[in-house]
């Protein structure tokens, strides 16, 4: 730990064979809300701004966009996801209770971001459970690699949720790909478990920090 202009910062290095690696910073100011998962209360819906403020426990409520709406709450309203404009207030109400995620950070005065479009990282994938589809990571070495790697998705994933492929996918074995996506899948459904029964706002799930992202992606097996 050190402290800088900013506050404190970790440093973490990855050490190999007595000679430095790698070298990564946090930024531990502050606590971080990105990736967060709560079930919150709808406070306020504004038609005119298609977006709608939702309480989640926090100094600030999160701003949803309409266009951050998931499909599951699209078509429970009894509107057909991706076809036409589904007006936020005919989907959402105050008082609404909705499992929400952090999508980005209030900077200033302007409120945190949040989205219903769950997302889940692990070590090869990122798990959509909401959101049928499969992408890539640009970084694909080559066509076969994606390819390849896009199939493997395919085989896996259900017809109600979404995977992508991360770099670190990308050669290897088709086991530790499948294994890092069951434990994804688990990570979701525990985090169901926990919204059935809470009262919001609550908070469900934190991701990793940076010290046990490096441990998990780098020397975990």
């Amino acid at each position: 730990m050190e402290r800088t202009p900013a506050g404190p910062r970790r440093r973490v290095a990855v050490v190999e064979d007595g000679e430095l690696v790698e070298m990564h910073f946090d930024t531990t100011a502050r606590r971080a809300l990105v990736g967060n998962i709560y079930k919150g209360k709808v406070e306020t819906v504004l038609p005119g701004m298609g977006a709608a403020f939702v309480n989640v426990g926090e100094k600030k409520a999160l701003f949803l966009s309409e266009h951050e709406i998931n499909d599951p709450l699209l078509t429970a309203k009894r509107f057909e996801p991706r076809k036409g404009h589904a007006p936020i207030q005919e989907v959402l109400r105050s008082g609404d209770a909705v499992v929400i995620q952090v999508r980005r950070e209030g900077v200033g005065k302007k409120n945190p971001q949040g989205t219903t479009k769950i997302s889940l990282p692990g070590r090869y994938w990122v798990y959509l459970p909401t959101e049928d589809r499969v992408g890539i990571s640009r970084r694909a070495g080559d066509r076969d690699t994606a390819t390849r790697l896009r199939q493997v998705a395919y085989e896996l994933k259900g017809q109600k949720e979404g995977l992508i492929g991360r770099t670190a996918a990308f050669g290897a074995p088709r086991e530790d790909l499948e294994r890092d996506f069951r434990h994804l899948q688990a990570m979701w459904k525990e985090v169901q478990k926990l919204a059935e029964n809470a009262s919001p706002p609550r908070l469900l799930h934190e991701p990793l920090d940076l010290t046990r992202t490096l441990i998990r992606d780098r020397f975990l097996e």
